[in-house]
């Protein structure tokens, strides 16, 4: 009898400690903005849901069309030499320092991401965070985890005080803040601050 006594208490204790573990786990995923491993808002699973069909543009201000263009020819460099072609946009100067870059509708999300930061990060010498700015018309017809951001134009960034170099961030048009990681699990993390108030696409 005391041996399956001992069984029994040897049984609930790992049981016990299984379950503690799946707490901590779950928690700390939700930490880094997901919801459990079915619902987790990753870039992987924003593209498995995303249905891209919408107006894709970059607006980049106080910069001339030489920083612009190799903005440009750099990130196609750096995806041809990884083994991938990229469209370049389309280009149209509406004044002297402001320029407009207009990208397929079909250019899915996690390239618009990258192409944000990229334009921010294009030039050693030079950061252009309060540069550049890039918004993304999510399709009416979005479904899964695109379902909430619907019909919206989200507007992208990355702010000031930025100091990882790998994400960007969005706001929302109702003005709620997402940033979107590139390292890790690449999350999307809701945010306490808005960054950069929305305004709308030019």
């Amino acid at each position: 009898m005391s041996d399956y006594l001992i069984i029994g208490g040897i049984i609930l204790f790992v049981v016990f400690v299984f379950l503690c573990y799946r707490k901590k786990s779950f928690v700390k995923e939700l930490a880094e903005g997901g919801m459990g491993d079915e619902k987790s808002m990753t870039m992987r699973r924003l593209s498995e849901d995303e249905t891209p069909n919408g107006k894709r543009v970059i607006m980049a201000t106080q910069m001339s069309k030489a920083e612009v263009e190799n903005a440009i020819e750099g990130f196609t460099k750096l995806n041809t030499e990884d083994g991938s072609s990229v469209v370049k946009p389309l280009v149209r100067q509406v004044d002297g320092d402001t320029f407009l870059m207009s990208f397929p509708n079909s250019t899915d999300y996690a390239l618009f991401c990258y192409w944000v930061n990229y334009f921010v990060y294009s030039n050693k010498d030079k950061k252009y965070n309060s540069n550049v700015t890039g918004w993304y018309e999510v399709a009416a017809e979005a479904k899964g985890l695109w379902e909430p951001f619907a019909k919206q134009k989200l507007m992208f960034y990355v702010p000031e005080s930025d100091t990882e170099y790998d994400n960007v961030y969005f706001t929302t048009e109702t003005n709620v803040c997402y940033k979107q990681k590139f390292s890790g699990k690449a999350s999307l993390i809701q945010q306490n601050t808005v960054y950069r108030a929305y305004v709308d696409m030019p």
